[in-house]
């Protein structure tokens, strides 16, 4: 209903990139977008304030049905590089995934 309101709003039939910012109960809610790509509603789905775990999982679950995460957005700078510590930065690399970073 909330993506159905935005692009009444917006004027347009599609979302070029989905962000989902919080990252509580995964298995939950990226199944729900499988839909929202399949309608191209949806073109890309991107995730932030994930941790690799998370990450992992919503790429597993959107992959099952062809899809995968696109982008990601952590909290990342040359203070704080708990994404690069923990392996996100490898991951996105690894996998050809834009890392954007906020709070540079």
């Amino acid at each position: 209903d909330m993506l159905e309101q935005s692009l009444a709003r917006l004027g347009t039939d599609y979302i070029d990139l989905y962000w989902i910012h919080n990252p509580a109960d995964v298995a939950r809610w990226t199944p729900r977008l499988i839909p929202l790509l399949r309608s191209g509603k949806v073109k890309h789905v991107g995730v932030s304030n994930h941790n690799l775990s998370e990450i992992e999982l919503a790429n597993q679950i959107l992959g099952e049905a062809g899809f995968r995460v696109e982008a990601v957005q952590n909290h990342y700078s040359l203070l704080y590089r708990s994404s690069e510590d923990a392996g996100i930065l490898d991951y996105c690399r690894n996998r050809a995934i834009p890392f954007f970073a906020y709070m540079v």
